[in-house]
């Protein structure tokens, strides 16, 4: 598997509060630092097709670009406090669902489901009837 690093350098002065430039006999306060930031990335070339674990998952999928990727608010849902889509073929893809407590991930879920599942009236209800023990996650 092919991981892919990003690296970002980010180069900070710090200087007084009223300047950087120091003016007749006032020393200098500038101050360099130097910050290195490297973040592991999956793509949909690399992120694996099964996961030994639903943690493994998720992590992966939220670290992972997607062509297509979106959210709903689900604020009027009871039960359902998050849900989000990703998709490498805008065809299926991942679904993560969160609820108070619990983060639930489904596998190969067709766009057209998603788009049910954001314009249904109860979010819990769609979830238990169109996608609940379906579309499960495939673990090695």
């Amino acid at each position: 598997m092919k991981l892919l690093l990003r690296t970002l350098t980010l180069a900070v002065t710090l200087c007084s509060l009223t300047h950087c430039q120091p003016s007749g006999n006032e020393p200098a306060t500038n101050l360099q630092a130097s910050v290195t930031i490297v973040s592991a990335e999956y793509t949909c070339n690399t992120l694996p097709g099964t996961f030994s674990d639903y943690q493994e998952a998720l992590r992966k999928v939220k670290a992972a670009t997607f062509p297509l990727t979106e959210s709903v608010n689900t604020t009027s849902s009871s039960w359902i406090t998050g849900a989000s889509y990703y998709s490498c073929d805008r065809q299926k893809g991942f679904l993560i669902i969160s609820t108070t407590g619990s983060e639930y991930i489904h596998q190969d879920l067709p766009l057209s489901i998603w788009k049910g599942f954001k314009q249904a009236s109860s979010f819990g209800s769609y979830y238990s009837h169109n996608i609940k023990g379906r579309y499960q996650l495939r673990l090695k």
